[in-house]
């Protein structure tokens, strides 16, 4: 139940229908005004004036209630309505954010020396004819012999009416009546509105007797803690016509006078004024200042017990002369040794100063919070000297808990220091901020709640809560209460810092105190809105993927990404900027809405509830976390803290696809030989803005492209090299793409190269590959042959040729390409140590192993290649090879696993395809490491060569040396290059498709180790594992093998 102080619902007097609302609140802060809470019109009933009549309706009930200003707050965008709101008397505040207005009508309409001008009025709106405005679609700037005021006109028969607002005081400060040409002037003001404490200021009452009659007078000023006025503060006077009364009273402000905060009303000096009997009140606002202040800009102070720490200081003069300021610094009673570094410091009129503070820590200095009070000593160049008031300056000294307390006097917060992050908790609205206070750009995040509806501008947000702070070993909780102003519930915003981690818990408890049951909802508020300045990536789990974009792209962000929680796919997300990691998570089961916002959540919305009396219900939890190492860290906290699960090793090492907003797919397209293809461009959205661009169609060198796009009638086809089309991309659409090759493009092994572009608000591009993987003269010639009593196994392709031996361990024991240049060196046809080597049971060529330390089957002792296996002539469509098989008998680990290994080429084709099918025919779950070790034959045509791979993320090219170097690829691609100058081959190079295989090439003397184990395979009863690896003879280039390593799984 709400408790407004009206509730104005406007029926059209022809359809007995509402067309109109308004809802009147007392003011959060100010006691006495009130604030309308919304204001809403049909569009039926626009420009029939209801929105006016509401409005005037409000400020009558306002005023009958007592109450002097009604406030109201709207958007940038509603500027039509600037101008009624303007009518009705409302005046826009330049200095509060957004378009904040306050109409002073009610105190204007019931002060005493305004009544006798509006008293022949009769209607409750009829002071809305007498007032005299020219309304500006702008920011009311006005100013008063130097003070900023808001001016009020009002004419009515020859009469006239002026009054002005102190806009610091929020309050009328001066009154201008002309009746029957009677005028009296009745004026309260200060030399400034800005008034520094310690220095002298002057209070200044001017009052006009424009009548033909001796004025009586009474006046009496009212302060305010921490105001002395200098002077007598009353006065008693008869002013006779025609005379002005001046009155100057001087004052000053001692250290304990509350300071002048941004967008809050004044302190006020009152002029309880009587004339002629009749009493009244003016206001006169003061922006309170120190004659300096001190800024602390360089982030928190952290420090351990024996530690040193610096704390620079930016010192603000607010006097308008230079000054010279000494530095005061509080003893302490912990051991904290604080040294400055300067001296006195002088500054110019309204300038800066500084200096350092270094903090030296005792090693016997308790963790938490020390504050260091600082005052200054202010010498101005006229007058006489200023002690200010003391500044606090928190110590965080961080141990084993890692977290520490501190209050933050100005900004009215506690301050929250860890390792990993810095937080703040604001008494004034509850709101949680935390950021990475190492990093600009990584990861900040803002939490508040809301309780309605209605939402919008809510006093609520405005509350004063009440802190408090518990501590455990394991965590620190800090607790905002307050009692909600319009609702009978007691809201509690709590957060939970855990000890040693870098993980902040907020949650949302409420309480019904009344005797009757309550609904509402609640809502959680982000930072929304603005432009995010970070560098960085935002990820979200939305369904068909997880999404990376940029940050600051206003597609990924509400309204253009759904807030429907089912568009979901998990509730968390990340920030990734400078290798650093943030992000938020969150029960996604629990909320109704998510609005995302940049860099974080905007807004999550939770579905309605009903409290009983006295029940106290937890509505929310959202949990922040920094400095993890990725995305993947963030989607297991949700995992364990939410699902309450955590990953097996096996599902931690799968891989999850990530998309982009704009998503263009484009496979690489595998042909057997030279000869048109088809295939399919795939534009996929994950926002549900409409995008307007340009397909743009590269076709490969020697090619040409045809591409057909769907229209609402017919499609539309475009032809050509280059190919550019208009497209309006409203959902996700496939278009055909048809590629015929020219004359002179060889009919032969290649990657050929194209490019195809989306052009819209920002542009998105992937290769076209055609992989072309041999020739049509060519043929596959598989023979099988007895040789020194083994069988074998010889496959030719018209290019390449290999041998292979189901009786030498199902090892490639040959390859040679067309030059008959011999690759593989192998001890066939007896396994044998060799000299250096790692196996007992060396083989050599392409040696497959499958291992299991677990099981006492270490890499070196495998006996893999003694299993009894078979052989056969395979093919699968183009490819056609060999498949050795065997059944686990010898290796306890792989006893009655299935293994199918596949060496497969296709006609006039480079590449051999090493495809093994390992399939799990048990009833136990099993699991070991498949592997393949390669034996490059380096005293002929490779001697004296090197290795190229992808070493930690670069291209590297690896000689051997002195020292042994050994090389984990991060891309499991190795490139064995003879040395220069040769010219019957290029080498060769050996692949694996997964990513979860690691491969490495080491070089130990003249020994050279090339091997790769897939330690993922772990199999359950019935599944089956396909492990692909590829050898491609005679590479062209390194761009030429990441590209085949890229679909090597994806050619069969």
């Amino acid at each position: 139940t709400l408790s407004a102080l009206a509730i104005l619902i406007a029926i059209d007097q022809e359809s007995k229908k509402p067309v109109g609302s308004c809802t009147l609140f007392a003011h959060w802060r100010d006691k006495e005004a009130a604030y309308i809470g919304t204001l809403g019109v049909s569009p039926k009933a626009l420009g029939k004036k209801v929105g006016k009549k509401l409005l005037l309706e409000s400020i009558q009930r306002a005023l009958e209630k007592g109450y002097t200003r009604v406030d109201l707050n709207t958007w940038a965008g509603n500027m039509k309505a600037v101008p009624l709101y303007k009518k009705i008397g409302m005046m826009w505040n330049p200095e509060i954010a957004g378009v904040h207005m306050e109409d002073y009508i009610p105190g204007i309409l019931t002060h005493p020396l305004c009544s006798s001008f509006f008293g022949s009025l009769s209607g409750n709106g009829d002071w809305y004819n007498t007032h005299v405005r020219e309304p500006i679609q702008a920011p009311d700037v006005y100013e008063h012999k130097g003070l900023t005021v808001f001016p009020y006109e009002f004419s009515n028969n020859g009469n006239s009416l002026s009054i002005i607002v102190d806009r610091i005081g929020r309050g009328i400060t001066a009154i201008d009546r002309t009746l029957e040409d009677t005028r009296l002037r009745v004026e309260a003001r200060v030399n400034s509105h800005q008034v520094l404490c310690g220095m002298p200021h002057t209070y200044i009452l001017e009052v006009e007797n424009g009548g033909d009659s001796v004025l009586d007078a009474s006046v009496t000023l009212v302060g305010f803690r921490g105001l002395h006025f200098d002077a007598a503060s009353n006065e008693t006077k008869q002013i006779n016509p025609g005379e002005t009364f001046t009155w100057e009273v001087p004052f000053h402000l001692d250290s304990t006078a509350e300071l002048f905060r941004d967008g809050v009303k004044g302190s006020n000096i009152v002029t309880k004024i009587t004339l002629d009997a009749v009493e009244s009140e003016l206001q006169t606002g003061l922006k309170i200042k120190p004659a300096v202040d001190l800024l602390t800009r360089w982030g928190q102070c952290r420090i351990a017990a024996g530690g040193k720490a610096s704390i620079p200081l930016t010192i603000v003069s607010n006097l308008k002369e230079n000054a010279k300021a000494r530095i005061i610094l509080d003893d302490l009673d912990v051991p904290i040794k604080v040294e400055n570094e300067n001296g006195d410091i002088n500054f110019g009129p309204e300038g800066f100063g500084g200096t350092i503070l270094n903090i030296y820590a005792g090693d016997g200095l308790e963790e938490g919070t020390h504050d260091l009070w600082v005052s200054f000593e202010i010498t101005p160049k006229t007058g006489k000297k200023v002690t200010t008031r003391k500044f606090r300056i928190p110590i965080y000294c961080l141990a084993k808990k890692g977290i520490a307390v501190g209050y933050d006097d100005k900004r009215r917060r506690l301050d929250i220091a860890a390792a990993n992050y810095s937080a703040s908790f604001a008494t004034e609205g509850a709101i949680l901020r935390a950021n990475d206070p190492y990093g600009f750009d990584s990861g900040s995040f803002e939490v508040s709640s809301a309780i309605g509806p209605p939402f919008g501008i809510s006093q609520f947000k405005f509350a004063e809560r009440q802190p408090s702070v518990s501590t455990t070993e394991s965590e620190t909780v800090i607790s905002m209460k307050a009692n909600h102003p319009d609702r009978p519930l007691l809201i509690e915003d709590r957060a939970t810092f855990e000890h040693g981690t870098a993980l902040i818990k907020h949650e949302v408890w409420v309480t019904n105190t009344s005797n009757e049951s309550e609904t509402f909802q609640l809502r959680l508020n982000g930072r929304g809105g603005g432009i995010s300045f970070s560098r960085g990536e935002m990820y979200v789990p939305l369904c068909g993927g997880i999404v990376k974009e940029n940050l600051g792209n206003f597609y990924f962000g509400f309204p253009a990404v759904s807030s429907e929680p089912s568009e979901y796919s998990e509730g968390w997300l990340a920030i990734k900027a400078n290798s650093k990691v943030a992000g938020q998570f969150w029960d996604l089961k629990s909320v109704e809405e998510i609005r995302l916002g940049p860099g974080q959540i905007a807004l999550i919305g939770f579905p309605m509830v009903t409290l009983e009396p006295g029940e106290t219900r937890r509505l929310s939890q959202i949990w922040l976390t920094f400095g993890v190492q990725d995305w993947i860290d963030v989607q297991k906290l949700w995992k364990k803290h939410v699902r309450k699960e955590y990953e097996s090793q096996v599902e931690s090492l799968r891989v999850q696809e990530i998309r982009r907003l704009i998503d263009l797919k484009v496979g690489t397209i595998v042909i057997p030989h030279l000869d048109s293809t088809e295939s399919q461009i795939s534009l996929t959205k994950k926002t549900q803005a409409p995008f307007m661009g340009k397909l743009n169609i590269t076709a490969p060198e020697g090619w040409t492209a045809t591409v057909e796009i769907p229209g609402p009638d017919t499609n539309e086809i475009a032809e050509g090299e280059v190919v550019s089309c208009d497209i309006q991309l409203m959902q996700d659409t496939i278009y055909n793409l048809k590629l015929n090759p020219g004359k002179k493009v060889n009919d032969s092994f290649n990657i050929h190269r194209g490019l195809v572009e989306f052009a819209t608000d920002w542009d998105t591009s992937k290769q076209l590959k055609i992989l072309q993987l041999g020739s049509s003269n060519k043929k596959i010639e598989i023979v099988e042959n007895i040789e020194q009593e083994t069988k074998v196994f010889r496959v030719n392709n018209g290019l390449i040729e290999f041998a292979v031996s189901p009786d030498y361990g199902g090892c490639l024991i040959s390859l040679q390409n067309q030059h008959g240049v011999e690759f593989m060196t192998s001890a066939f046809p007896n396994a044998a140590p060799k000299p250096g080597g790692f196996f007992d049971n060396y083989y050599g060529g392409v040696q497959p192993l499958v291992f299991d330390e677990d099981m006492g089957e270490n890499l070196d002792k495998a006996r893999t290649n003694k299993e009894s296996m078979t052989a056969k002539s395979y093919e699968a469509g183009i490819w056609n090879g060999v498949e050795v098989s065997w059944i686990g008998k010898l290796q306890q680990s792989t006893h009655g696993v299935h293994f199918n290994l596949r060496y497969l080429t296709a006609p006039g084709s480079p590449i051999v395809l090493m495809q093994w099918v390992i399939s799990n025919k048990t009833s136990a779950p099993m699991r070991f490491w498949p592997s393949f070790f390669v034996d490059p034959k380096q005293d002929e045509h490779l001697a004296d060569g090197s290795i190229t791979t992808e070493w930690s993320g670069n291209v590297s090219n690896i000689k051997k040396g002195i020292a042994p170097v050994a090389v984990t690829a991060s891309r499991n691609v190795v490139w064995i290059k003879p040395a220069e100058g040769q010219e019957s081959t290029s080498g060769f190079s050996f692949m694996m498709a997964s990513d979860t295989a690691r491969m490495i090439s080491a070089t130990l003397g003249e020994v050279l180790l090339l091997g790769a184990v897939e330690g993922t395979c772990w199999l359950k009863p019935g599944e089956e594992r396909i492990i692909t690896g590829g050898l491609l003879v005679d590479p062209n280039s390194f761009e030429d093998i990441m590209d085949l390593q890229e679909v090597l799984d994806k050619m069969i």
